[in-house]
């Protein structure tokens, strides 16, 4: 004789079970997307080149009216930098390995292209202009 209670018959999943999951995936959801999410800001997109750690020179790419080719010397070597209206990438390098050409173009801010081997590293920042950006006041 078999008999079949109320225990046979769960449900598998109740609402009280999917609402936590639901909000751990809205977190997780949230957290990734600020990860990944761009870096813009009210401002300028600037190439800053540094060279063994000090800065080489930047460009504000809202001057850029043509594409063109910054040539960064290291030592007897040379890096050229490729700078167009939108993006900066690293064109040509003597290293051996190329990681560095192979990066491609950085569009967004925070992007960067590192050359190791030659110590060069091109970078993307936000440069803010707007008037809400300025410090109240210096302390010293």
């Amino acid at each position: 004789m078999t008999s079949k209670n109320s225990c046979d018959k769960r449900k598998y999943f109740m609402l009280w079970d999917i609402l936590p999951l639901a909000l751990i995936l809205i977190v997780l959801a949230a957290g990734v997307w600020r990860l990944f999410a761009p870096l813009y800001s009210e401002g300028h997109l600037v190439v800053v080149i540094t060279v063994d750690s000090k800065e080489y020179c930047q460009v504000d790419l809202s001057d850029v009216e043509s594409p063109y080719e910054l040539i960064v010397p290291v030592g007897d070597k040379e890096v050229v930098v490729h700078i167009t209206p939108e993006s900066a990438c690293i064109n040509e390098s003597p290293c051996p390995d190329k990681l560095c050409v192979n990066t491609g173009k950085l569009t967004k801010s925070g992007q960067s292209a590192v050359c190791l081997p030659m110590r060069v590293s091109v970078s993307l920042v936000t440069q803010d202009t707007s008037p809400d950006n300025t410090p109240d006041a210096v302390v010293g």
